[in-house]
């Protein structure tokens, strides 16, 4: 049985003429007739009743045009999400972003533009740290994500450059230093320090441990978070000091005074980072979006110092 035994068959039933049904298929008789003749054998029951005037369908030629209808409107329905989805218009996309980043505002007007002007590709969004999502994408878990720190040196990765992000202090508000915040960051060494285990962020605490080395800071590790987040929540709960990116200020809890330490003058790049050889088509719609994004200047709302 093919399709096209299925078409015949169902404009025939439409006529109920093999003649008219011919015509429109633009078949001689006989050759529509051998191709109805040839569904009955597969089906192994009768379809249609011959008579004078033309043809009618059986009992079991009428739930067979139902099915066969279905089946032709499925495959058409396939061919057109084939079609769309090799234009990248249909399909899936997932992506990686840290807990933080997700409230950035480009990232935010990203997301809703390629979800306006995609509205069938299923976005999906996993919260995850940089090296978290690093593993994520060269496994093929996720197709791109928001990070910092790419492996510059791996040409199996490639990255746009989304935001450029600065380094700020976190301290909870009855500390000394959220009235008095140091002049240098070797300041601070020997206070109560908030860090992040290695493995959630390798690349990321390797940088950052290196900046600390320039700077003579040598922070004292009371307790570890696995992201930014459980970082400044324990902050707030008066357990240490942390250094966290600036877009901390979009999203935090109460509780938390941030400033911006003189001499850490660390630049960190927040890129959308994909494999090189992925060549999905969704994917490279929504780079369309990335490249055509302006970066903002800052990391987010309130200034140096901002107590909420």
């Amino acid at each position: 049985m093919e399709l096209r035994h299925l078409r015949h068959f169902v404009v025939a039933a439409q006529q109920e003429n093999i003649a008219s049904a011919a015509r429109i298929l633009c078949m001689v008789q006989p050759a529509l007739t051998r191709s109805i003749q040839s569904l009955e054998d597969s089906v192994g029951v009768r379809l249609f009743v011959r008579h004078a005037r033309g043809v009618k369908l059986t009992p079991a030629g009428q739930q067979f045009y139902q099915d066969a209808v279905r089946i032709l409107q499925q495959t058409a329905q396939a061919c057109n999400n084939a079609i769309q989805a090799s234009e990248g218009v249909l399909g899936n996309l997932r992506l990686g972003v840290s807990p933080q980043h997700v409230w950035l505002p480009l990232i935010r007007s990203m997301l809703a533009s390629f979800r306006n002007d995609h509205p069938q590709v299923t976005l999906a969004l996993n919260m995850l740290q940089s090296g978290g999502q690093l593993d994520a994408i060269r496994r093929g878990e996720l197709d791109a994500g928001f990070m910092f720190m790419r492996p510059r040196e791996d040409p199996a990765l490639s990255g746009i450059l989304i935001h450029e992000e600065s380094l700020v202090l976190a301290v909870p508000e009855n500390s000394p230093y959220a009235i008095a915040p140091p002049a240098r960051l070797c300041e601070l060494s020997g206070e109560a320090y908030i860090g992040t285990p290695k493995e959630s962020s390798l690349h990321f605490n390797d940088y950052v441990e290196s900046e600390y080395r320039r700077l003579n800071f040598k922070p004292r590790v009371v307790q570890m978070g696995n992201n930014f987040l459980v970082m400044l929540g324990l902050v707030a709960a008066g357990m240490g000091i942390a250094i966290v990116p600036g877009v901390s200020r979009v999203m935090h809890p109460h509780g938390i005074v941030f400033h911006k330490v003189p001499d850490l003058d660390t630049q960190l790049d927040l890129e959308l980072v994909w494999r090189t050889d992925d060549d999905s088509p969704v994917l490279a719609r929504f780079l369309d979006v990335a490249y055509a994004a302006e970066r903002p200047v800052p990391a987010g709302p309130g200034g140096v110092g901002e107590q909420v």
